[in-house]
């Protein structure tokens, strides 16, 4: 079970710590090539063994310039598409290009052009032309959290979705939702009627949902046998749904859709999801209509698109990165990648921590300690020029006793939760480093103070696998630094700027 809060207040940082995760291990990254006009970090989470133990710290030259991609010497690996943040323009004329590309290179190979035949039925049943290995969609950035743009139905309908890690199921409001703030979202309802792709599920059909009787599209009477599907969290929101499938890809220009055969391209594939039909608290009054599944179960949405070939490796990527404010007309704020990542994008090798609980769907470390350093910093990376490194006050059986439970990896919640005890001796320790009480009232501060202020440093247990083994010396994102007897555990650093959110209104900030 987890918990979900919807904070108005987004407590993700312009420079964003980094976290991949795995069935078997939960990988952090701690530095990522920049993308133009934003600072950015990468959540890759992948269902496979991780690859790249082997990988060394770049030389001096290996990446350099303004951070684009296309200044990243070398080639992409095989089945690779990287792309940088674009304008939505951009981001069309890109995956244009991009399509172009795949289409010269089958033609090249099977003398045919795909594009010659327009349906996307003729592409499904064509195993030799084969989809890219890895899709990209811009991330945009809602009241606390970021969603990702879900065109579903033919034709299309868009749908925003917050992108989190610690639900399931995908669901948004479709016609048959009464009072389900439609003046806060993005778009209007999905209108089962407007897609001749649309599916309702019977109860013989039932992906994850239960057979009874309930409300479907608009006019319902209520007495339909369907498949029902419902979801409650803990800060009192919830939604109810019935199942459906259709057709859906993610990502493509954020204001329209693409032609048939370039979304089949980007990722095209049925999807089940929830036709919410009631929403509660935070469902209602936030700004993306619903939400997209990512835990690592079979009815998340990016199980569903590997199942459905739009993926060729069971893998993602988050990027995120902040703006000042948020929008109806999309915020870009990150990049979400279906199949992977992009080595070229680091600028140090990945390191990875344990997935304590694989069979359990969530994406789970294990907490060992806590850490203050004085004078602040982004970096996980240590040096001499580092302000002293301070241990919390706390047994380590409460690390022990927390970390039977361990600590989920929720891209849906805005706060990050610990052990009380822990809480109470970071505090204590805070105000020690700071000289000032710490406390979650308004706060006038300079960018110079705030800097200045302590970074939190989170060491997570070492992968079993031994990817980090191979690692020497003082490698970004590992604990050599600050614990000798475990110096490939994992640790990700919280500067001032992650725990304190600014109000551009009253310019103050506020824990």
């Amino acid at each position: 079970h987890t918990s979900r809060t919807m904070a108005k207040k987004n407590r993700l940082s312009r420079r964003s710590a980094l976290l991949t995760t795995a069935a078997g291990a939960l990988l952090l990254i701690h530095a990522v090539k920049g993308l133009p006009g934003a600072s950015a970090g990468v959540l890759s989470i992948s269902g496979g063994t991780p690859s790249g133990s082997s990988q060394t710290e770049p030389t001096a030259g290996s990446m350099t310039g303004t951070g684009n991609v296309n200044d990243v010497n070398g080639a992409p690996p095989d089945g690779i598409i990287s792309l940088p943040l674009l304008s939505h323009h951009g981001l069309q004329q890109r995956r244009r290009r991009e399509l172009k590309h795949v289409r010269e290179l089958l033609v090249d190979e099977h003398g045919t052009d795909p594009a010659s035949d327009l349906n996307s039925r003729h592409l499904k049943e064509n195993s030799s032309n084969p989809r890219p290995d890895q899709q990209l969609a811009a991330l945009y950035q809602g009241l606390g959290t970021h969603y990702v743009d879900l065109w579903v139905g033919t034709p299309p309908q868009r749908q925003t979705v917050i992108v989190d890690t610690g639900s399931g199921q995908t669901a948004f409001p479709c016609s048959g939702c009464k009072d389900c703030g439609r003046s806060y979202h993005t778009d209007s309802f999905f209108v089962e009627d407007d897609s001749v792709t649309f599916r309702m599920l019977s109860c013989d059909d039932c992906f994850k949902g239960s057979c009874g009787r309930g409300i479907t599209k608009a006019g319902s009477s209520g007495s339909e046998r369907i498949c029902k599907l419902s979801m409650s969290y803990s800060e009192g929101s919830k939604w109810s749904a019935y199942e459906a499938v259709d057709s859906a890809y993610a990502g493509g220009p954020h204001d329209e859709p693409l032609l048939e055969e370039d979304a089949y391209m980007t990722g095209q594939f049925p999807l089940a999801f929830g036709c919410q039909t009631l929403i509660t608290g935070l469902f209602k009054t936030q700004l993306a209509d619903g939400i997209m599944g990512m835990v690592n179960k079979g009815s998340s949405y990016w199980s569903q698109a590997y199942k459905g070939g739009a993926m060729a490796k069971k893998a993602f990527s988050l990027c995120f990165t902040r703006q000042p404010t948020a929008s109806r007309e999309g915020t870009e704020a990150g990049a979400l990648t279906l199949g992977g990542t992009d080595e070229r994008l680091h600028t140090s090798p990945m390191v990875y921590a344990r997935n304590m609980k694989p069979d359990s769907g969530y994406f789970t470390v294990n907490l060992k300690n806590v850490y203050l350093r004085e004078g602040g910093g982004d970096s996980a990376k240590f040096s001499e020029a580092d302000g002293p490194v301070h241990a919390i006050d706390v047994d380590a059986s409460v690390y022990r006793s927390a970390g039977s439970h361990g600590h989920i990896v929720d891209s849906g919640t805005t706060m990050t939760y610990v052990d009380k005890k822990v809480g109470a001796a970071l505090k204590v320790k805070w105000e020690e480093i700071a000289g000032m009480k710490y406390t979650t009232d308004e706060m006038s501060l300079t960018e110079e103070q705030l800097n200045s202020l302590p970074t939190v440093l989170f060491q997570f247990e070492a992968s079993k696998d031994g990817e980090n083994s191979s690692f020497g010396g003082e490698v970004t994102g590992l604990a050599g630094g600050i614990d000798v007897s475990s110096p490939k555990d994992v640790i990700v650093a919280m500067p001032a700027s992650h725990y304190m959110s600014y109000d551009n209104e009253k310019g103050v900030y506020k824990s």
